[in-house]
């Protein structure tokens, strides 16, 4: 190649720029795509609330802890992320593998210690700490490369477990029957025996809404069927009175405010016992995070930087 065809080196941005990427990118932000981003924000908020509170229902958490995580999760990896589509919050594989860290770490603490709640949210505060703490490490080495070492098909099949674990786990609340003890065997065989007292108005709500979540997308794309399936859920429990004369589960009153911000009180072992599950859930949420994200950066045209991503995830979960 002559130098008269040589195509200039890209700049490099500068290291606030690439720690900070929202300072790259919204300075020559579109104006015209103002409308069209409210229109999806609006869209992505009626998907993530409720599946917030429901993600801290399969953490074992109360339901404002999922917003709480949404409030500080979508803004800091607004400013600090490097993907432009990917939303950042809890999952429901990130979900069971807190609850399940943090049951470990509290039946080797003590028995009265795994019964009492407060105990449960230090220890859940105390974890996403330490996840925060090795996504900001693994960042700072520049070791987002690891994901590319990952077995696909052992992804799929792990993700594909935590899958069933979380559908099995949640079945209860489908049939508005107690939850059964055990492992995910012995819950569905305990669900099965319960079905004669089931509450079939809360099946009758909860099946209607899985039913219009798949199917309103295949009749109509442009349709928001989390909008649709939220508001017209709320609408009918209003209406219908579904609480009150059916005894459907509602999630009712949350708390006003936020919550004061404390350093969880946890025994100093317990904090080093949990090192090792977080770098488990570190593996899987980046390496689905960043699959997402380059997904979306190769369709629109732009790159991901996957070291920044390790730091944004880091500095959400702190």
């Amino acid at each position: 190649m002559t130098a008269a065809t040589a195509k200039p080196p890209k700049p490099q941005p500068g290291a606030l720029v690439r720690y900070v990427p929202i300072l790259g990118w919204l300075p020559n932000y579109n104006r015209a795509w103002l409308v069209a981003d409210i229109v999806a924000g609006l869209t992505l908020w009626g998907m993530v609330v409720p599946e917030g509170i429901a993600y801290a229902g399969i953490a074992g958490l109360p339901p404002q802890a999922g917003l709480y995580t949404l409030l500080a999760s979508l803004l800091i990896y607004a400013l600090l992320g490097s993907s432009r589509h990917l939303v950042v919050q809890a999952t429901s594989a990130t979900a069971a593998l807190l609850a399940s860290a943090i049951a470990a770490a509290l039946i080797a603490t003590s028995a009265e210690a795994a019964a009492d709640p407060e105990t449960y949210q230090a220890y859940a505060s105390a974890f996403v700490l330490v996840v925060g703490v090795v996504f900001v490490a693994a960042g700072l080495a520049r070791i987002g490369f690891v994901t590319q070492f990952l077995s696909k098909p052992v992804m799929d099949g792990f993700v594909m477990g935590l899958a069933a674990f979380v559908a099995v786990g949640q079945l209860n609340k489908l049939f508005g029957v107690p939850k059964p003890e055990g492992n995910t065997v012995d819950k569905l065989i305990g669900i099965i025996r319960e079905l004669p007292n089931a509450n079939w108005a809360a099946f009758a709500v909860g099946a209607a809404a899985l039913v219009l979540l798949f199917m309103l997308p295949l009749w109509n794309k442009k349709l928001p069927a989390g909008l649709v399936v939220l508001f017209g859920a709320i609408g009918l429990s209003t209406l219908l009175g579904l609480s009150e004369r059916f005894g459907v589960a509602v999630v009712g009153a949350l708390p006003q405010g936020l919550p004061t911000l404390t350093v969880p009180r946890v025994p100093f072992a317990t904090w080093l016992a949990m090192l090792l599950p977080a770098i488990g859930v570190v593996l899987v949420a980046y390496s689905e995070a960043l699959g997402v994200a380059r997904e979306f950066a190769e369709k629109h045209g732009y790159e991901v930087d996957p070291n920044q991503e390790l730091n944004a995830q880091g500095v959400a979960n702190l």
